[in-house]
């Protein structure tokens, strides 16, 4: 397959995983963790009504597009390849190129 061929996927993360990954990722690198952007809140009143689900998700798929433009280098990283199954992917479409 070519990178045109690819295809989106989906990682459901809960909000304590985002959470574990950007306390690790400003661990294992200090010197970008200035340049890493804040988590949404966790807190509010009402948590699970539609509107603030819909709006916490907005904001962490936010961060990760924040994570990914503005420290691309974090890619490569165990903690984003983990956290995104990056590599899990990558042998999934290696698989799929074989089988065909």
């Amino acid at each position: 397959r070519t990178f045109e061929q690819m295809r989106p996927w989906m990682v459901a993360r809960r909000f304590r995983e985002f959470s574990a990954v950007d306390a690790n990722l400003r661990a294992a690198f200090p010197d970008l963790a200035p340049h890493l952007p804040t988590l949404p809140s966790s807190w509010t009143l009402f948590a699970m009504a539609p509107e603030v689900v819909e709006q916490r998700q907005r904001g962490l798929e936010n961060y990760l597009r924040k994570v990914v433009a503005e420290t691309p280098q974090l890619l490569r990283s165990t903690q984003v390849d983990e956290f995104l199954c990056i590599s899990d992917r990558i042998k999934a479409m290696q698989d799929a190129g074989r089988a065909d």
